[in-house]
């Protein structure tokens, strides 16, 4: 018999489809559901009834995620919406008491939200001798991509890269336009290191046109962005949490020819124009969105130690940059914004 993992899931209405993928995928038994909607937690609670391991009773309904995390018993953690949380102290404090119980967390979106708080004691805090911001998983980082891993590790006998073009996409269920730029930073990290400068614009969802964006999790909408190097080389980036479904692809190039890389495989194309070598995963069945796969990968390897995220506050500050390059509508500093929020 399977083994089902109890799990405290904090989410929006529209996301109810993806978390039922998600379950069925990663054996996940709802004993907790919440959620930041205004009256919704009961009638999203008993609409979910049928994922209790005590089913047909509903699992239990939260309307305070804080409060919620600080109390639950559950195994798994999963903020499918984490907007608005993550930078207060108490939101950090209630994660460690989580971590502490022996509950894996996992976030669609990339926590903490910023650079300033990821630098903040309330995040470093050691649980086992591993920082807080270690334990915290996030759902759009590569790590859990297997077929995207495997094909970054030919950059080893690729030879010096020298353009990289990034496209991150999914629906908004999938999470925050912050979690598809944050993914992109962290492949661009990853394969050319951190730029110098970073020029963006950005197109926000009809509805929200004239709002200002607060932090990454609560950003919406199409972003593209150059990226501008001290070396030969150059980095582009297109990301959307406003087109299904999801999607993340890189395209590398250099004296070793053309590397494409996706989250189920890779091709390498030697400049002549000859298959080097290539990896494809099984094709997935297309009425399920890929994203449900790979966040249930996640959930998966948040069963095993944490890797380190010492490039965390790289990530988080390439992201910030892009996105405060399109309020000022100058290119922004990476380096210069990691320096004023004293990050590591």
């Amino acid at each position: 018999m399977a083994k089902f993992i109890k799990t405290l899931c904090w989410m929006r209405s529209e996301q109810v489809p993806l978390v039922r993928e998600i379950a069925a995928l990663a054996s996940m038994h709802l004993v907790s559901v919440g959620t930041g909607e205004k009256g919704r937690a009961s009638a999203l609670a008993a609409e979910l009834a049928d994922l209790s391991p005590a089913a047909p009773s509903p699992p239990a309904a939260h309307d305070d995620l804080r409060a919620a995390i600080s109390v639950t018993e559950a195994s798994l953690v999963l903020l499918a919406d984490a907007a608005g949380f993550g930078e207060s102290p108490a939101d950090a404090a209630a994660l460690e008491a989580a971590a502490r119980r022996g509950a894996r967390i996992v976030s669609f979106e990339f926590l903490p939200p910023t650079t300033a708080t990821l630098a903040s004691t309330a995040w470093q805090v050691p649980i086992e001798g591993v920082p807080l911001w270690d334990i915290v998983r996030s759902a759009a980082a590569v790590e859990a991509a297997a077929p995207m891993r495997e094909g970054l590790a030919a950059l080893e006998n690729f030879g010096e890269v020298s353009a990289v073009a990034v496209l991150c996409a999914a629906s908004p269920s999938a999470g925050s336009l912050g979690a598809r730029l944050a993914s992109a930073m962290e492949l661009i990290h990853t394969i050319v290191g951190e730029p110098e400068l970073i020029s963006a614009s950005h197109v926000a969802p009809a509805e929200m046109r004239g709002l200002r964006m607060g932090s990454l999790p609560e950003a919406h909408g199409t972003l593209s962005a150059t990226l501008r190097f001290d070396a030969n080389r150059s980095a582009s980036v297109l990301v959307s949490n406003q087109t299904g479904p999801w999607h993340r692809g890189v395209t590398i190039l250099g004296p070793g020819g053309r590397l494409r890389l996706w989250d189920e495989g890779f091709v390498w194309t030697a400049p002549d124009g000859r298959v080097l070598d290539e990896q494809r995963s099984a094709s997935a069945p297309s009425d399920v969105d890929p994203a449900s796969r790979l966040i249930a990968a996640a959930i998966a390897a948040a069963s095993e130690p944490p890797a380190s995220r010492a490039v965390a506050p790289a990530i988080l500050a390439m992201a910030e940059a892009a996105m405060l390059s399109t309020r000022t509508g100058q290119p922004e500093s990476p380096a210069t914004l990691r320096r004023a929020a004293e990050a590591p």
